[in-house]
């Protein structure tokens, strides 16, 4: 855990340092994610304020595989502006789809996190925390969460 917290210091401010097209003017990003899920993350930004961010991970293992979907509906909130970056909060609600040898289930999900966005580079550090409560199979709540990276494409 340790580990995690020196390395996310690390990449907000090595993003702090960066130069190259504003947070406001993204529109998709993609990246990694860690935590829970592992895997690919994407952001789609609908407005100044608002997002749809989401994530896909796949686990093949010896004696069993499953795949894991999610997409959030986010509101994004500045925090704090540097010259160099943005510090935002965000919060929101999706769901999240997992199919697996074992079991399938549904889980609606309320994402609550932080997200570092440089000015001057397409690069965006996020950090969250997820209440979920999964709904089918069965009713059952727990705290998941994760962090990661997006490289943002075009300008709206």
């Amino acid at each position: 855990m340790k580990k995690i917290v020196i390395l996310s210091i690390a990449i907000i401010y090595s993003l702090i340092l960066l130069n190259s097209a504003q947070a406001q003017e993204r529109t998709f990003g993609i990246g990694g994610i860690i935590g829970d899920p592992d895997g690919i993350s994407v952001k789609a930004w609908i407005s100044e304020s608002t997002a749809i961010a989401g994530a896909i991970s796949v686990d093949l293992g010896e004696n069993y595989s499953w795949l894991s979907v999610h997409a959030d509906f986010l509101k994004q909130n500045t925090v704090v502006t540097w010259e160099e970056a943005l510090l935002q909060t965000h919060y929101g609600g999706g769901v999240r789809i997992v199919s697996g040898d074992f079991q399938d289930y549904i889980a609606l999900r309320a994402p609550v996190g932080i997200d570092v966005n440089a000015i001057d580079a397409p690069v965006e550090v996020f950090m969250e925390v997820v209440p979920t409560i999964d709904v089918d199979p069965e009713f059952y709540f727990y705290f998941s969460g994760a962090m990661g990276f997006r490289y943002f494409f075009g300008n709206n």
